[in-house]
């Protein structure tokens, strides 16, 4: 694990009892092992237990000398190579007991400007009236990101007067998942894309193929796939694939539910919920008016049920060292009955560290 380290690294050492990490390099500790997040590389480094423990205590002030005696002279030595290694990544540094003051913590509370990130939104055909409505629901939440999950394909001219009517300033990113049909070529997506440069990702189910960024187009991605969707069952996997690690999502995860918070959904026939997949609806898009939806369901109990079951509350969840850099479904649950139970589509084992 560890590399060897010249006679300069040793004297640094020598010099400074004390170590620290730097505030954006964050230990998330698990049953079998601990990871170290760092939220400006967004690199996500794994380490034993034992040494995340010792990192801890000299988070706390407690110097490298007075823990290696806690040690035996061989594992002192196991300490210093732990301790070069990470300085060496640039996760923390050697410092003397009156720097600590220098280097506040991070401020792990969860701010955002907007109402939402994300409304996800399903559609069996084209339906103008629903996206006018979306529109607006999206300007006065000055939404993120809209993700559109079509169970047909839509047209070149169904493709046009949708991204015409979402140029919204708030909004950063339109994704949209369709049918494949043969007519769907690179220009086809280029001219969307140089249209409303919002369109960023185009995802195409029942393709004749499986291939990531076939059409190669600047700033946008594509993604074809064999496999048919019919209904939002495809959603909720947990993979090492799907892991991101950022400042925003990490302190969400550490605040609120990393896959619902601050998202709203609009199933096929119109209902309003937390997620397409969920049974729950809160009133149908056709007959709500979109000031109740901003001003009092965003706010209920009711709607902010789910949004507030954080990593920490969830069974294996809470004692895995990945827990913060992953999403965590709700709607498809490994016990239907135990809100707090493990995502039915995870696979991994927090206590022995394997995935299945």
């Amino acid at each position: 694990m560890y590399v060897k380290f010249s006679q300069r690294n040793y004297k640094i050492m020598k010099n400074k009892d004390y170590f620290q990490l730097f505030a954006n390099c964050l230990i998330v500790k698990g049953a079998s092992r601990s990871t170290i997040c760092d939220l400006q590389t967004k690199e996500v480094f794994i380490l034993p237990n034992e040494i995340a423990d010792i990192i801890e205590k000299l988070n706390n002030r407690k110097s490298i000398s007075s823990i290696k005696k806690e040690f035996l002279p061989d594992e002192g030595k196991i300490i210093d190579e732990a301790l070069l290694h990470l300085e060496s990544k640039n996760f923390g540094f050697f410092c003397e007991l009156e720097e600590f003051d220098l280097f506040p913590d991070l401020d792990t509370t969860y701010k955002t400007a907007n109402q939402l990130n994300d409304i996800i939104v399903e559609l069996d055909f084209f339906d103008f009236e629903k996206l006018q409505k979306i529109k607006e629901l999206a300007r006065i939440t000055s939404c993120k990101s809209l993700h559109f999950v079509c169970y047909f394909s839509l047209s070149k001219t169904e493709l046009k007067k949708l991204l015409q009517l979402l140029k919204l300033k708030t909004l950063s990113t339109i994704e949209i998942i369709m049918k494949y049909h043969n007519n769907q070529d690179k220009p086809l997506f280029e001219e969307a894309h140089l249209s409303n440069p919002r369109f960023k990702k185009v995802v195409l189910h029942g393709s004749p193929f499986s291939k990531d960024n076939y059409f190669q187009i600047p700033f946008f991605s594509s993604k074809h796939l064999e496999a048919i969707f019919t209904d939002f069952s495809f959603c909720g996997n947990v993979s090492q694939k799907y892991f991101t690690l950022n400042q925003d999502k990490f302190l969400e995860s550490l605040n609120f539910n990393s896959c619902l918070n601050q998202k709203l959904a609009i199933d096929r026939i119109g209902n309003i919920k937390n997620c397409p997949a969920l049974d729950v609806a809160f009133g149908n898009i056709k007959n709500t008016q979109v000031e109740f939806i901003t001003n009092e369901l965003l706010n209920s109990k009711d709607y902010t049920k789910l949004t507030s079951i954080k990593k920490e509350n969830i069974k294996d969840c809470k004692v895995c060292e990945f827990r913060h850099v992953c999403t965590d479904c709700r709607a498809f649950l490994s016990d239907p009955n135990n809100p707090l139970s493990k995502p039915l589509k995870c696979t991994y084992d927090p206590y022995t560290g394997e995935w299945s």
